[in-house]
């Protein structure tokens, strides 16, 4: 397959810019900051209008990757509005308390998903075995697996992005993220083989406020509620040099 750019979105702006930028499919989330949850539909629309392929993340809530019937079915109807609102496709992971993938869960949204592609998401990281984790995902028939090797960032993990590339032998693809930037997007391409990479490429955008109320925190802790965070193009165009500007292994 040819090189493939993903950027998670949490806002219109970011998806623009992202477009701007060269950027070949979106993510599209909610919530970065908690790792992604699942958009609402209001974004999903102003996504689709970019004209980019968008992946929808199905997640609907933070914390672990432990759901319940509930939740389950709450995914399912997500899939559902994605579906009908014309995304290329979903991004979803589930895991047992004991880290293995929850394949008997996930292959109900893969099913219910179909025929729509399907990423499995950095639920992955946190499994206990990735080597048999990356055989329960290829057995699920998912189409994506997106991951930083189960390291902090994906230059960390090279090594064993390296090992699951060898692994799979084709049967999914993979796709390195968490810390890619212009200065590691090349090395992590010609190092592990993976023909994707997925980037949020943001940058500080401050406030327009004036005022603002010092102590009153209206989110997570340390987190600054005078800027946000927004996918810079000239980012988004500089990773995709640095990526294409050399061949996988």
């Amino acid at each position: 397959m040819a090189f493939l750019l993903e950027i998670c979105v949490e806002t219109l702006a970011s998806a623009r810019a992202a477009r701007a930028g060269g950027a070949d499919r979106l993510e599209l989330c909610a919530s970065l900051a908690e790792g992604g949850l699942t958009p609402g539909p209001g974004l999903l629309r102003a996504g689709m209008a970019t004209g980019l392929p968008v992946m929808v993340m199905i997640r609907p809530r933070g914390g672990d990757f432990v759901f319940d019937e509930d939740e389950v079915q709450l995914m399912i109807h997500d899939i559902a509005a994605a579906r009908s609102a014309g995304a290329a496709g979903v991004v979803i992971g589930m895991l047992l308390p004991d880290g293995q993938i929850d394949t008997i869960n996930c292959r109900r949204l893969v099913a219910a998903a179909r025929p729509m592609q399907v990423t499995f998401h950095r639920a992955f990281d946190h499994a206990a075995d990735p080597v048999s984790a990356l055989e329960q995902v290829i057995s699920l028939g998912a189409d994506w697996l997106l991951t930083s090797g189960q390291a902090q960032g994906a230059e960390a993990g090279i090594p064993l992005l390296r090992q699951l590339v060898v692994q799979a032998r084709g049967r999914i693809q993979l796709m390195a993220g968490a810390g890619i930037s212009p200065r590691n997007a090349a090395l992590i391409r010609s190092a592990t083989g993976v023909q994707a990479l997925h980037a949020s490429a943001r940058k500080p955008h401050p406030s327009p406020m004036s005022f603002q109320r010092e102590g009153v925190p209206m989110g997570l802790p340390g987190l600054d509620a005078w800027q946000r965070m927004e996918t810079d193009p000239d980012l988004v165009r500089a990773i995709r040099a640095a990526a294409v500007s050399t061949a996988p292994y």
